[in-house]
């Protein structure tokens, strides 16, 4: 049988959570994925992509009038060539 301790209990209350690493949570396919949020610069919103399908999983953006290299890190994960379907999913704006 436990014995309750009103001191453990007001130790234990007053402890905070805090922390250890920021993370930036993604999911691709049914696998989860996170990256250290020191490892990111800048999250921007999607836009058009310029490439041709099958080129490899890198295309191009453009955003605040600056290009920007756009890698398909599905591709690069599970070595599938983009479908037609999913390029043309990502070739419009959202």
């Amino acid at each position: 049988m436990a014995i309750f301790s009103p001191l453990a209990s007001r130790r234990k209350s007053r402890r905070v959570a805090s922390a250890t690493q920021q993370l930036i949570v993604f999911r691709l396919r049914d696998e989860g994925f996170a990256l250290p949020i020191r490892a990111v610069q800048k999250v921007i919103p999607r836009d058009k992509i310029y490439g041709a399908p099958g080129g490899g999983g890198v295309s191009l953006t453009l955003y605040q009038e600056r290009e920007l290299i756009v890698i398909d890190i599905e591709h690069r994960i599970f070595r599938v060539a983009p479908s037609k379907d999913s390029f043309q999913e990502i070739s419009h704006p959202v």
